[in-house]
């Protein structure tokens, strides 16, 4: 089941140009944990399945805290994700689907340490390496980037150097921590904290 789900997303890469402006943006990874020989960004990688050039099989098996991580794991494991970067207090940069209404998205609000960056749609953003053939939802589908810390004392240095969400005399604080999108649909509200998205 779960090497299913994995190659669901397996072969689809990230284009080369952005994945290079993103490391001259936010950071530079020292290893790609959910990669192949055909789309990996980083060297080392690991991989899903054998490959000759990974130098690991399943990131799952390994503490990810030794490394600058990069991670573009398929959207099915993305909780399974957020749960093991905050048990090795793990850094480095994830790459997910903007969908703020997913269970996990809340844990990923929790971990992030910089503003995420929203990657620019287009027909070429996803491609497979063998056939360049676009990714199916290339019209819909809006990838964030977020430069992310299993170490809380991360996370709460950069909540504080936001701005409080405005909330006026007499109105009724929001019960919700975390509000779906805001109208201009941009920055996400966690804590009262305005998380603003940066655009790549």
């Amino acid at each position: 089941m779960q090497s299913r789900q994995f190659n669901d997303r397996t072969e689809w890469k990230l284009n080369d140009v952005v994945f290079h402006r993103l490391k001259e943006t936010l950071l530079n990874p020292e290893i790609d944990l959910f990669a192949s020989r055909l789309n990996f960004q980083v060297k080392p990688f690991m991989s899903w399945g054998h490959d000759p050039e990974a130098y690991a099989v399943d990131a799952f098996e390994h503490n990810w805290s030794k490394w600058l991580i990069y991670a573009f794991p398929p959207f099915s494991l993305i909780q399974r994700v957020l749960m093991q970067w905050r048990r090795d207090r793990a850094d480095g940069m994830l790459i997910v689907p903007l969908w703020p209404t997913a269970v996990w998205f809340p844990q990923l609000l929790r971990l992030l340490v910089q503003e995420p960056v929203i990657l620019p749609k287009g027909k070429r953003l996803l491609t497979l390496p063998h056939s360049n053939a676009a990714h199916p939802l290339q019209r819909k589908l809006r990838l964030l980037a977020c430069v992310l810390s299993g170490n809380l004392s991360r996370h709460e240095a950069f909540m504080e150097r936001l701005k409080a969400s405005s909330v006026l005399h007499g109105e009724v604080q929001p019960r919700n921590n975390m509000p779906v999108i805001l109208r201009d649909g941009d920055p996400f509200v966690l804590n009262g904290q305005v998380i603003p998205c940066v655009p790549l």
